[in-house]
């Protein structure tokens, strides 16, 4: 998993915290099964399974508040993301990876937001809007807020979910950057891990994942870390 290029965060921290957490197994595997009738999702159940999409690494805890980003399959993505952290300390709890339809993966997010307290939601946006349309019209009850401004009125019009673009990606993969040089040990999760190894900066400096390899956990735990300040 060790890149060819420059590494654009920390090589041996990471390969540290992987050696560290080597031995450790997620607390449990799964993922939820729910009833679903166009309008409204209930009886939301988490079922256990050791090859399931999710990983939980710690369970929620009363009255504690949580975040949750995502990165949605689209151009050069092939997963379906979300990562949970706790907002209090910004542990890695949980991470959600998967690939199947959209209405599937908002399924699992809405019931893995519900799961943890409520947590608030952010998707990334870019390729589809979708999933956080969906969430909407499900009414979940906390979603991440976006300014988008309207340069015709010169207002600020309200929108949910995250967008990538050429400004917000250099400051989340920084603040993730970051957080990797000083509080590395707030994730659990050796895949996430496995990922910024191979997560380089190209010939013209951009970060990004080195060809044959992906980076859709490393972009939803940046979302994550990003839209906390939110909840």
């Amino acid at each position: 998993f060790l890149s060819t290029g420059r590494c654009y965060f920390n090589k041996e921290l990471i390969v540290k915290r992987i050696e560290s957490i080597r031995q450790k197994e997620p607390l449990l595997r799964g993922s939820f099964i729910c009833n679903y009738d166009g309008l409204k999702i209930t009886n939301i159940k988490l079922r256990t399974d050791k090859l399931g999409e999710i990983k939980i690494f710690k369970k929620p805890e009363p009255n504690r508040p949580y975040v949750l980003g995502g990165d949605t399959a689209g151009e050069g993505s092939d997963f379906f993301t979300a990562l949970v952290i706790d907002n209090i300390t910004g542990e890695h709890v949980a991470t959600l990876k998967m690939q199947c339809e959209e209405l599937e993966y908002v399924k699992q997010v809405y019931c893995l937001g519900k799961y943890y307290n409520n947590a608030l939601v952010g998707l990334e946006t870019n390729f589809s809007t979708y999933p956080t349309n969906k969430l909407a019209e499900l009414k979940y009850p906390k979603l991440y807020v976006r300014e988008k401004e309207d340069i015709s009125v010169e207002q600020y019009e309200q929108k949910y979910g995250f967008k990538t673009t050429t400004i917000t990606r250099p400051l989340i993969l920084a603040m993730l950057q970051e957080i990797v040089a000083e509080e590395i040990e707030k994730i659990n999760d050796i895949e996430i891990l496995q990922e910024m190894l191979t997560f380089i900066k190209n010939k013209v400096g951009r970060p990004e994942a080195e060809q044959g390899y992906h980076d859709d956990l490393v972009m939803g735990l940046a979302i994550t870390y990003y839209i906390r300040t939110q909840q």
